[in-house]
């Protein structure tokens, strides 16, 4: 039943929805049972690092909401993201009816002492097939909102399996007219009782030509960089294509900035977070989203009509599904799972001090049990879920153990401090420049198809690793050299170099070990930071011909810049030691992932002895 249809019904029967109480419509009070709350503990001032999440989709006016927050509560979980229609292309009065009922039923969460985040999709609008009084069609009342490939084609598509027949998602472009709507909107959901947002799809849609090449985004690149994108070619010598693609990071997370400002400009104590699901794979060269850009100088302020105050860094709910969506992670095999450990690592290391949220994707208990528990041991907090939605479960005794278990041991889990002790540095410039963003279509490592569905990774084979992860440049030594160091069994963390500031130095320091994985690609000032560890003592094991050959748009430096000159030895010359310096040009990361060398395992582990460790 549609919320109009449900309010027409509630005036037949004599019940107004006009009548507002607490601030919201009396008609959405028929729709609670008036149960009394089963109420959480106190959460505390860590709640959010503390979090365990689960998912729901509320759209249903009819739900019984005090049933259903209660039972949330007595799973375990201690944060809820809900879902409804706010990413569907709905007009004014039934955004307003919705956000009334968002509001009514963020207070009776907070009875519960229950966070509640509501999902808001960002840029990715569903249009139903013949839009009607509470529907409209943005590609047809606002083309010049949407966004554009490089080719000039409209980011139009026909939406995935999961919506009903005839719907299309339209792709929206930040700098269009649409920002009004949607921060006009965004203000709203930040006056409400909420405790946070769940912002979606904040990138630019990778289906058809790359993009954003809506008239807005050109005219801002220029402004930007001085540069012409119009007529752009994907061509990787291409220097304007090059700084258009890191442009491109900077907008999404620019973008996400500015929505964060936005919501605390009206809610200073609201939370905000973004779906992330490029992770460390070249899924962020082609959507633009780069979860390593966590805090960052930007090219250009923002105009000071805005006077938004930026926030200092961009919290993410982090997402990497499962081998399979029919299967979950049953059929994977030890290298996928090794993949998926790489990807909570790198999220880890992405978010720094502080939460980081990642969803726990699985098909039955076994495999779920298995993500959590390895979620959980890199320090995220897991949002339970089944494969290969958000808003469902495994089941409910799964996830009452589960829960139970980290409720009684948060405190051992989530409030401990680094124990790292080695670095694996992970570079996206190189990911982009060298490996050309191959990587997105190698999310997982099995040599062949693991299993018969026809689901997303099943589907397509160069999810696996074909001629993908493994004839990447970057990738594969990076992969490699984390597979060997988690054989190795040493405390590491990944270290993603576009975090790191000059105030990092002391960071840099609290590894006896850092690993540079054939990173073709670094900024000078990254180099400078690497020379400043090896002077503090710290050990460096650096691997792959061209170390800091290019810079950060993958042009090439003067020979002087280059990382091995910076540190004081010749790649040219070959392989190279003294004291806490290893150089070796072979990429032997790539060796151990692929099983191509025999000595490669050998090779990291007597780097890591060399460290200092036993």
């Amino acid at each position: 039943m549609s919320r109009r249809s449900l309010l027409k019904g509630l005036l037949g029967s004599g019940l107004s929805p006009l009548v507002r109480v607490g601030g919201f419509s009396s008609a959405l009070v028929a729709c609670s049972s008036q149960d009394d709350p089963v109420v959480a503990p106190d959460p505390g001032p860590n709640w959010t690092s503390h979090a365990r999440v689960i998912g729901l989709d509320l759209s249903d006016t009819e739900a019984d909401y005090d049933a259903v927050l209660n039972d949330v509560v007595r799973s375990g979980a201690t944060v809820l993201m809900a879902e409804s229609l706010l990413g569907d292309d709905i007009g004014v009065d039934l955004f307003e009816e919705e956000v009334a009922r968002i509001d009514y039923i963020a207070r009776k969460a907070r009875q519960r002492n229950l966070k509640l985040f509501w999902c808001y999709p960002s840029l990715e609008i569903s249009t139903p097939p013949s839009p009607g009084d509470d529907y409209v069609s943005t590609a047809t009342d606002h083309p010049d909102w949407v966004q554009k490939g490089m080719d000039g084609s409209p980011s139009v598509f026909p939406a995935d399996a999961s919506a009903p027949d005839g719907w299309t998602s339209v792709w929206a472009c930040h700098n269009s007219g649409f920002r009004d709507q949607f921060f006009n909107r965004l203000k709203s959901l930040a006056a409400t009782a909420l405790d946070g947002l769940y912002i979606g799809v904040p990138y630019i849609s990778d289906d058809g030509a790359m993009g954003c090449f809506n008239p807005r985004c050109v005219d801002k690149f220029r402004a930007d960089t001085g540069l012409n994108a119009a007529g752009l070619t994907p061509n990787w010598v291409d220097p304007v294509f090059r700084t258009w693609l890191a442009w491109r990071h900077e907008e999404m997370a620019r973008f996400c900035m500015e929505i964060v400002a936005t919501v605390r400009s009206v809610n200073a104590g609201m939370e905000v977070v973004f779906e992330t699901a490029t992770m460390d794979t070249g899924g962020a060269t082609s959507e633009g989203l780069d979860g390593a850009y966590r805090r960052f100088a930007l090219s250009k302020p923002l105009p000071s009509s805005q006077a938004l105050t930026l926030p200092n860094r961009i919290d993410r709910v982090w997402k990497l599904g499962s081998v399979s969506d029919d299967f979950g992670m049953r059929p994977a095999l030890h290298d996928d799972w090794m993949c998926k450990l790489r990807a909570a690592k790198f999220a880890r290391g992405c978010d720094g001090p502080g939460r980081s949220w990642m969803v726990s994707y699985g098909n039955l208990a076994p495999d779920a049990g298995l993500v959590m528990a390895m979620l959980v041991a890199t320090g995220c907090n897991p949002h339970e879920t089944k494969t290969p939605v958000n808003t469902t479960s495994v089941g409910v005794a799964f996830r009452n153990r589960m829960f139970g278990f980290l409720r009684d041991q948060t405190s051992l889990l989530f409030d401990v401090g680094p124990v790292a002790q080695v670095g694996l540095l992970h570079s996206s410039a190189s990911r982009d420049y060298v490996d050309h963003g191959i990587t997105n279509t190698a999310v997982y490592l099995s040599a062949v198809n693991p299993t018969t569905d026809a689901a997303i990774y099943a589907a397509d084979p160069s999810f696996y690793r074909g001629a993908s992860l493994g004839d990447t440049a970057f990738g594969a030594e990076y992969s490699g050299a984390f597979k060997a160091l988690s054989h190795l069994h040493v405390p590491f963390a990944v270290v993603p170099l576009q975090t790191l500031t000059d105030a990092d130095d002391d960071y840099l320091s609290s590894f006896a070990l850092l690993v540079v994985p054939n990173v073709t690609c670094l900024e000078d000032a990254h180099a400078r930071m690497l020379l400043r560890f090896t002077q503090r003592g710290g050990h460096l094991l650096v691997l792959g011909a061209t170390p800091g050959y290019q810079d950060q748009l993958g042009l090439a430096k003067p020979d002087e810049a280059r990382l091995d000159r910076i540190l004081g030895f010749d790649a040219t010359a070959g392989a190279f030691a003294r004291d806490n310096l290893v150089y070796r040009p072979e990429l032997l990361g790539r060796a151990y992932l692929l099983a191509e060398k025999d000595d490669a395992f050998a090779f990291f582990s007597d780097a890591v002895v060399r460290a200092g460790f036993a």
